[in-house]
């Protein structure tokens, strides 16, 4: 919903760097963010000068949404944690091609805290990603899984 926003494409095609970085601060205030990005196309670039790294995993993510694809959010461990990183295109219309993109970083625990009180009994929760046809990596695990009563 945040793509929509036309003050964003704005700031970002206005290429002043004060614009800009208002912008993502802004985002990043308003929806508890590690991080906000926003890129013009063809123009991010691998980078550890942000709260949020830009790897080139997330580099990815902003190739396929500059080409029209809608990707998933992927989960990358960066450090200690674990950062989630979800892209959108930048569009002045809905039939229109990217005017930029915006990269949003939040940190997995923020999404884990709706589960804090999961009881073991429930059964098993578990929190997986395969991306790209990678092998499956469990982010998350809680509660333990039924024996089989067969």
């Amino acid at each position: 919903a945040k793509a929509l926003d036309p003050s964003l494409l704005k700031a970002l095609q206005s290429q002043n760097a004060d614009q800009v970085k208002a912008a993502e601060a802004g985002l990043r205030f308003a929806s508890d963010l590690v991080d906000a990005q926003l890129y013009l196309p063809g123009q991010a670039q691998p980078s550890n000068d942000r709260a949020a790294p830009l790897n080139f995993s997330a580099l990815d993510l902003i190739t396929r949404a500059e080409r029209g694809t809608h990707p998933a959010p992927e989960a990358y461990k960066i450090g200690q944690r674990w950062l989630v990183y979800s892209v959108a295109a930048l569009k002045a219309s809905a039939d229109s091609q990217s005017g930029g993109t915006l990269l949003l970083v939040f940190d997995l625990q923020r999404l884990l805290q709706s589960f804090s009180a999961w009881h073991p009994e429930t059964g098993e929760l578990r929190l997986t990603q395969s991306v790209l046809g990678s092998p499956e990596q469990v982010l998350d695990q809680r509660g333990t899984a039924a024996a089989d009563e067969s």
